[in-house]
């Protein structure tokens, strides 16, 4: 049955008020969430979707890789429970990435929405439980075999019904986890986000009829599609195929890769990982809904930034992925890195097999990591002894450069956008202190736009003891540059224990002593263009500014700056950048 036609103003007044809704619901998340992390770092997400799971409208802050598995996850949960069983009241837990989420700690909770009897629409809110139970605090070792070791798996299935929680299951869950009070308070903030979202989803089928919603969920939805096949025909039709490499999991430490190939045809697009490497020992395999995610995180940074972000945008992109790879594992394979590693990898995949189709839209290699550390601890200082404190830092890296912009400096990358802790907060609530953080001088690929310059920290630990797990990447091979400009500077992780210091693996976990120290570097963007193309000017502001070294500076640029006053030598410069030759691209 066709539905009926909904008149413009409408359309655009429900499309800002479902957006509205998804707002009010992450504002409520974040006002009654519980733990330090949710608080500080704004770790979950929340959405608007149809009876049938299409995401329809999202929170501004939401988590890409959240945001992107979403739809599965409610449509495995839908499947899986039947929709002919839901009623008033129900809420539906999915944290399965056998059933299309992303990785154990990120729990989604879905309140379906029911009008004149009716399922209307679904509010739902992912959030990451920084404990989900398993073999290490904070449930995020790459070292773990199998899925069963990253955490407690619950499948799709009701944890609320007809409005009645299924205290039962919650108590077997809490029972599981590491701080129980504080997944409890951050379960109920999600509760209440998908209440709120019901709430006011039922205002709007009051007040404008539950069929003009209906209408407007299918307009919204066929829009960004329009808008989305609008975009892919403007790219040129073809074949486009590059391959990267992961540093691998902590278990085997093998490089890992992973090779798409990109199909345009008219208004349509599909992306094929065949020959893509088999699946990891350890945890950083991508269940297919991450790989999805990352495919359409890049065609939604490549296209026209007023498509909505919506199922829709989605509908003309395609997705193949091996069952049984690096990109699709089969169960039991572990996939906690999977997230936000080989997610970060295929997007640069991507990026790199796109550049020769649209190269005034990519951007050169990102930082490739989610450059995370998380210490679980007791905290033995003077009026906080015995207190159990779980921290999670990122490090971050630099941005690649693209046509007539240098890449950002010191900026998370990827599918996962969350803030830091407060360095404040960290020091008062943990016994992990922050000695140094700063901008890594020449890691930023050169190029005639440079790529943005990575962070560097160095945490110690100042007393009492705790497990430090490490997630990284790219200290193996380095951000890739385009067009003639260079690499980024890989990342770099040490421990100092008193005078012995050890490089560490891109995945690490181990003990954590009084006075140990723990160095973090991230890794830098890949430059754009000829180096020796780039305005002298600009290479003389990066080294007074410390992105470039005077050395990188000649030898990178052709540029000859005098130390002790910063002048550039006209005249050397003239002469090194004449020698060198054009460089094709």
């Amino acid at each position: 049955m066709a539905r009926q036609a909904v008149d413009p103003v409408t359309l655009e007044v429900v499309r800002n008020a479902l957006l509205t809704i998804a707002k009010e619901m992450e504002y409520v998340v974040g006002r009654t969430s519980r733990s330090m992390f949710w608080v500080e770092t704004g770790d979950y997400s929340t959405a608007i979707l149809t009876a049938d799971g299409q995401m329809v409208a999202q929170g501004p802050a939401g988590i890409p890789v959240h945001m992107g598995t979403m739809p599965l996850s409610i449509q495995h949960s839908l499947a899986k429970i039947g929709p002919r069983t839901l009623e008033p009241g129900d809420v539906l837990w999915n944290n399965d990435p056998y059933s299309g989420s992303n990785h154990l700690p990120d729990v989604l909770l879905a309140q379906p929405i029911f009008a004149e009897g009716e399922l209307v629409a679904i509010a739902a809110v992912r959030g990451h439980w920084i404990d989900i139970g398993g073999a290490t605090p904070w449930s995020y070792s790459t070292a773990n075999r199998d899925i069963q070791a990253e955490g407690i798996r619950v499948p799709p299935t009701k944890i609320c019904r007809a409005g009645v929680l299924n205290q039962e299951l919650l108590d077997v869950i809490l029972a599981n986890v590491r701080m129980p009070q504080e997944r409890y308070g951050d379960f109920r903030a999600q509760l209440a986000g998908c209440a709120m979202g019901e709430q006011r989803v039922l205002a709007l089928c009051h007040r404008y009829g539950t069929e003009t919603i209906r209408a407007c969920l299918d307009e919204i939805l066929n829009h960004a599609e329009r808008l989305m096949r609008a975009e892919i025909a403007r790219m040129p039709d073809g074949e486009y195929t590059a391959y990267d490499y992961l540093d691998g999991d902590e278990i085997d430490q093998r490089p890992l890769r992973i090779e798409a190939k990109v199909s345009v045809r008219g208004d349509a697009l599909e992306v094929d990982f065949t020959g893509t490497d088999g699946p990891a020992t350890g945890g950083v395999n991508a269940p297919y809904a991450v790989t999805c995610t990352a495919v359409y995180y890049t065609m939604k940074a490549l296209t026209d930034p007023e498509i909505p972000s919506n199922s829709g945008a989605y509908r003309p992109i395609k997705v193949y992925a091996p069952p049984g790879s690096l990109v699709n594992p089969n169960w039991p394979a572990p996939v906690v890195a999977g997230n936000h590693e080989t997610s970060s990898r295929i997007i640069d995949v991507l990026l790199q097999a796109l550049a020769p189709a649209i190269p005034d839209r990519v951007v050169a290699g990102l930082a490739g990591s989610v450059h995370g550390m998380h210490v679980a601890g007791v905290d033995e200082r003077r009026g906080r002894a015995g207190k159990e404190f779980m921290l999670g830092a990122s490090t971050q890296g630099g941005r690649g450069a693209c046509l007539g912009s240098d890449g950002i400096n010191g900026i998370r990358t990827g599918v996962v956008n969350i803030r830091n802790v407060p360095v404040e907060v960290m020091e008062m609530r943990t016994s992990v202190k922050l000695l140094k953080e700063e901008i890594v001088t020449d890691s930023g690929g050169v190029g005639k736009w440079r790529g943005g310059c990575a962070l560097r920290r160095l945490y110690r630990m100042t007393e009492g003891r705790g497990l430090l797990t490490v997630i990284s990447d790219r200290t193996a091979s380095a951000p890739f540059g385009l067009f003639g400009g260079g690499e980024g500077g890989k990342a770099r992780l040490t421990m100092k224990s008193g005078t012995e210091e050890r490089v560490l693996f891109s995945k690490y976990h181990g003990q954590m002593e009084p006075g140990d120290e723990f160095f973090f570097q991230a890794a830098g963007g890949g430059g754009y263009g000829d180096p020796f193309e780039r305005d002298v000017e600009m290479v003389r502001k990066d080294v007074l500014n410390g992105y470039v070294s005077i050395d990188v500076a000649r030898r990178g640029y052709g540029v000859v700056i005098d130390a002790p006053s910063g002048e550039v030598n006209v005249a050397a410069t003239e002469d090194a950048r004449s020698g060198h030759p054009t460089r094709k691209v």
